[in-house]
């Protein structure tokens, strides 16, 4: 039995004063590292998000506490916010700066305004060219982030902010990873973390992972904004080691068979994000982002999107031998079972490490579907690991061709034969561009059969070119043009009146070939100097 006095002569050590700030709330007014802290925005596993202000600069922030008094926890989350630091992306949430005080790592970031993808395609899927080109953005996000050597290794619809002009930021670095190359650390070492509904078939084995992870996970986040569900769901209740098995095990139902409207185009390029083999994957996310890009564009013409997937870049990661999916030990839940959750009313804050997102957040997750972050051990010790049958083969991305680029000639051969209004959108279209191929085409056009050059004449009234005067020479010069165009741009000339259509008139006047042409060549040029 302990006695009052050797209570006092054996106290109780007191906790560091890290784990002390963080097991309450800071109360408004704490001052962390010159960052004046206000209401609690968000936390989770990994740390608290505050709203700050820093005194300095009076600038408003989001501050990442990280819920950690491990030195070497501490070490490895200030390695990610340097790496982190230097990604300058408009799709990429950015971190202004980081430090210590007093044994506590922090994150000052960007406040953004903006709500979760998850919520404004809640279990309602989105329109085809709505969801591609949102992830086109995501997917030029995640380049600028491979680019500095982090994996991101959680890419889903709620960490994903879009702000109200539809510009998305990229979110959530809390179990993100940083390779060897660039300074190598893990997050959480040793374990497997992610959601199961988005995480890699490697990542679930506890393999290597690299870039083409997070091919997937934007693989998985397209399919989910399309189907409105993501490759492999589950319910309430299902353990998360039967979704990561299902995730290794099971293929992949075409996105047609569920959103049957989806273009053969984007179904390509789904397949080749979803292939089960990392090594099989698109190896460059910024061209992923601009097949997306083209897909969209032809959705908005309403033509048919043709996308050629290129063959992929990425090596195939080293494997450490098979691994067994342990039991998860650990579940962070990112929504709730149902209902919805609006945490704070106007801004949304979000934290790159640890994944904090707060302010203006609604989320209402579909019944059946939860998403969790889990960390699963990869240890000797694992469970025996589960029957993995053969090797999947997925069929290769269908590849169409697209069509040829567009020639003078050809756009000239389809100008030529039109009437009417028909004629006029052709040859106004002609006058409006301003790329070489059109130039051209316009030449062909003016000296050519038929109504359309002469239709070409009058809009040289209108528009503004830089190449009229050259146009019109080239109208003169021409022994098949028809008389009457040849007489009407001598009007045109005429109306310019600058040095260069004075030289076309004077020459006109001395040399042209049909006399008529030549007299009001001559009248002209006399109406402007009074020639005697």
């Amino acid at each position: 039995m302990t006695s009052a006095s050797d209570a006092e002569q054996n106290p109780t050590p007191r906790e560091p004063l890290s784990r002390r700030l963080l097991s309450t709330r800071l109360l408004p007014g704490t001052t962390i590292a010159g960052y004046v802290v206000g209401e609690p925005l968000g936390e989770g596993g990994m740390g608290q998000v505050y709203a700050a202000v820093d005194d300095r600069l009076g600038r408003h922030v989001a501050l990442k506490i990280l819920a950690d008094d491990d030195a070497e926890g501490r070490a490895r989350f200030l390695r990610e916010a340097r790496a982190l630091a230097r990604i300058e992306h408009h799709n990429v949430v950015r971190v202004y700066a980081s430090g210590e005080d007093r044994a506590m790592a922090w994150m000052a970031l960007e406040v953004v305004r903006g709500d979760p993808l998850s919520a404004l395609a809640d279990h309602q899927p989105l329109d085809e060219e709505t969801a591609v080109g949102l992830c086109a953005q995501v997917a030029r996000g995640l380049a600028a982030v491979h680019a500095v050597g982090v994996v991101h290794r959680d890419v889903k619809p709620s960490n994903i902010l879009v702000d109200d002009e539809a510009v998305v930021k990229l979110i959530d670095f809390g179990v993100a990873w940083l390779d060897d190359h660039h300074g190598g650390f893990t997050t959480r070492a040793g374990v497997v973390v992610g959601t199961p509904h988005f995480m890699s078939p490697e990542q679930a084995r506890g393999a290597t992972v690299d870039a083409s992870s997070d091919a997937w996970g934007l693989g998985a986040t397209l399919y989910a904004l399309l189907a409105g569900l993501p490759p492999f769901y589950g319910t309430d209740d299902e353990p998360d080691l039967d979704i990561l098995a299902r995730v290794v095990r099971d293929p992949i139902a075409d996105i047609r068979t569920i959103a049957p409207s989806t273009s053969t185009a984007t179904a390509s390029l789904l397949a080749a994000l979803l292939h089960k083999e990392a090594a099989a994957r698109p190896g460059d996310l910024a061209v992923v982002a601009d097949h997306l890009d083209a897909i969209g564009a032809a959705l908005a013409r309403g033509a048919v999107p043709v996308v050629v997937v290129a063959a992929p870049v990425v090596a195939a990661p080293v494997d450490s031998g098979p691994v067994a999916v342990a039991a998860p030990v650990a579940i962070a839940r990112e929504g709730a079972s149902a209902g919805a959750i609006v945490v704070g009313a106007v801004v949304v804050v979000v934290a790159i490490v640890g994944g904090i997102v707060g302010g203006r957040y609604l989320f209402t997750p579909a019944p059946q579907i939860v998403e969790r972050v889990v960390e699963v051990p990869v240890a000797p010790s694992a469970p025996p690991p589960l029957p993995v049958p053969a090797p999947i083969v997925v069929a290769p991305p269908v590849v169409v061709e697209a069509p040829p680029p567009p020639t003078p000639e050809g756009l000239a051969a389809g100008v030529l034969p039109l009437q009417g209004e028909a004629l006029e959108a052709a040859v106004t279209t002609l006058l409006r561009a301003s790329d070489d191929v059109s130039a051209v085409a316009l030449q062909q056009v003016i000296v050519g059969p038929g109504a359309a050059g002469d239709v070409v004449v009058e809009g040289l009234r209108t528009f503004a070119r830089a190449d009229v005067d050259a146009l019109i020479e080239l109208v003169l010069q021409t022994p098949s043009v028809p008389r009457r165009r040849q007489l009407r741009v001598i009007d045109v000339l005429l109306e310019r009146r600058n040095d260069t259509a004075l030289a076309l008139l004077m020459r006109t006047a001395d040399r042209h070939g049909d006399a008529a042409v030549r007299k009001k060549a001559t009248a002209a040029r006399d109406s402007i100097f009074k020639v005697e």
